[in-house]
């Protein structure tokens, strides 16, 4: 709000609402802390649990490569607009994601809770949060506020950028990690 109230008495500023910040579109590439990034994280927790309820197996997500990102915030730079919402038009399927990780089976929503208890008794509960709260989250409420990045897009577009289509599988190179 202050930002906003600043942009308002002259300030010349920007706000930048992210998307999913994921590899680099050219090769995967992506920052040497990853578990820092909390969907990094979130899918580790996948992993760990080796499982997703079908709920979230049908859900869709944008992924936002980070280079695609940079090259939009340096083409905006000169914008008009006060907030922009940086985040790829593109979503991919749950599915396509942990398609990418074999050893990863869906399973009912109700036999979900006991594969996060299991998890919980293995002693790698607290590695597993952003896993158990996204789920805890979709038990809730189906409503759910849709970020529209549409005019962002126009902007872009308008300047001869378009976001382009990268296979999740460039994308997440470096997030899914198969062990045997």
């Amino acid at each position: 709000a202050a930002v906003y109230r600043a942009v308002d008495d002259g300030l010349d500023a920007h706000v930048y609402r992210i998307g999913r910040l994921v590899g680099r579109g050219t090769d995967g590439k992506f920052q040497k802390n990853p578990d820092s990034n909390a969907f990094y994280v979130f899918l580790k927790a996948i992993g760990m649990a080796g499982a997703i309820p079908e709920s979230m197996a049908s859900a869709e997500l944008e992924l936002t490569p980070v280079d695609e990102c940079a090259k939009a915030i340096v083409a905006l730079h000169d914008t008009t607009l006060t907030t922009l919402h940086l985040a790829s038009p593109h979503s991919v399927p749950v599915r396509e994601i942990i398609g990418l990780n074999p050893k990863i089976k869906i399973v009912k929503d109700q036999d979900y809770g006991r594969v996060l208890k299991e998890l919980a008794l293995l002693g790698v509960g607290h590695e597993t949060t952003p896993l158990l709260d996204f789920f805890n989250g979709e038990q809730g409420t189906k409503q759910k506020i849709a970020v529209s990045t549409i005019i962002t897009q126009n902007e872009l577009a308008a300047r001869g950028i378009q976001w382009n289509k990268i296979p999740a599988s460039t994308l997440l190179s470096e997030f899914i990690v198969v062990k045997d």
